[in-house]
């Protein structure tokens, strides 16, 4: 692989260079008004939650225009069965492919391309180039491949500002001088996705065999993709054991969420404690599904991965584990939140059981007072 990595490198610089020349274009300001939106959103679900907000506020202040989304494979489902957005384009990684959608796009004519993709890809800017040739498109963070787009958008740093506070600022030409409200739920999905939530609720009310008409139930999420980002199984056992006696007067239920891949987890925690107030998730592959759960759902508990920023979106609160360096660009959003760091900002892991404790002690009080 070493071997490979220094012609690929060069390769790349030759692009660069020659894409200059190929493709630079001078500054041009946005016309109106803009009749065909495409916005180029790829990488992962949590992305695309927190982009979803300023997809509304443009189609609020474009009621009339066709607003288009190209995703990955990774994070699609999420705007499926969302009203505001007109078309959804998937990205696939095969030549064949890529030239379909090159000409669908072609066809549809754009006035305006938004890329907010948030790390330099020579492909989108490639693709963007082609698709919208002589009209706008917009971008940032860009940096070596900035020439394929016509007009920069200056971002603040990545490392003291939210995603989503750049996200707004990268759509300030669609977003105008509307003022970017934030209100939970951010997004609401269509009449099916939120019949199988109901069913989904009721099956859980009934293994937990609660009967109350306003159940506190908590959903505690143990995944999170990477490890340093994870506690470990051991210490929410013990997290669990401590808690779901305590707030046993308080707290209706406990829900174990994992990965569906990783089921056995959530299971296994569930028999280690043998508690009647604890139950693993059901296997729900569909995510839109659990987003639209989480308004029945009281707290959440997770490591940071998008379950917190769907809570987010959904009003409510979550209890959040996060690496400092994380915290101030992906930490979800919302007055009903507390994050929680390790000292050493290398693993979550190191977070100590009595003050993770203590922490969410102070928090579920001031959920519960609400």
């Amino acid at each position: 692989m070493s071997f490979l990595k220094k012609p690929e490198k060069i390769f790349k610089n030759i692009l660069i260079i020659v894409g200059k020349k190929l493709f630079s274009q001078p500054p041009i300001e946005p016309k109106f008004p803009i009749n065909r939106i495409l916005v180029i959103r790829p990488s992962g679900i949590g992305d695309m939650i927190l982009s979803i907000p300023v997809l509304n506020s443009i189609r609020k202040n474009h009621p009339n225009s066709r607003i288009d989304v190209l995703c990955e494979p990774s994070n699609v489902g999420i705007l499926q069965g969302i009203q505001f957005v007109d078309n959804i384009y998937i990205f696939k990684k095969n030549i064949f492919e890529i030239l379909k959608l090159v000409v669908k796009l072609k066809k549809a004519d754009y006035d305006y391309l938004l890329n907010i993709n948030g790390y330099p890809s020579f492909t989108f800017g490639i693709l963007g180039r082609i698709v919208v040739p002589k009209f706008v498109r917009a971008s940032g963070d860009q940096r070596k491949y900035s020439y394929f787009f016509n007009r920069i958008i200056d971002l603040p740093p990545r490392d003291r500002h939210h995603m989503l506070e750049r996200l707004v600022i990268q759509a300030s030409d669609l977003l105008g001088n509307n003022n970017f409200n934030l209100e939970s739920p951010w997004f609401n999905y269509d009449d099916e996705i939120t019949r199988k939530a109901g069913k989904l609720y009721g099956e859980l009310l009934k293994s937990l065999k609660i009967k109350s008409n306003f159940p506190k139930i908590i959903l505690v999420n143990l995944s999170a993709g990477q490890s340093k980002r994870e506690w470990t199984i051991e210490k929410f056992i013990e997290f669990l054991r401590i808690s779901v006696e305590k707030y046993s007067d308080k707290i209706d239920g406990w829900v174990i969420l994992t990965n569906p891949k990783e089921i056995k987890k959530s299971e296994g925690v569930v028999k280690n404690l043998n508690f009647e107030k604890v139950i693993a998730m059901p296997v729900e592959k569909d995510f839109r599904v659990i987003i639209a759960l989480l308004k029945n759902i009281s707290l959440v508990i997770s490591p940071d991965t998008s379950i917190v920023h769907a809570a987010s979106a959904m009003g409510t609160p979550v209890f959040d584990l996060i690496l400092e360096s994380n915290f101030f660009t992906w930490a979800p959003i919302g007055s009903k939140v507390k994050a929680i760091t390790p000292n050493n900002n290398q693993d979550v892991n190191t977070i100590e059981l009595k003050i993770m404790l203590n922490e969410f002690d102070s928090f579920l009080r001031k959920v519960l007072e609400n």
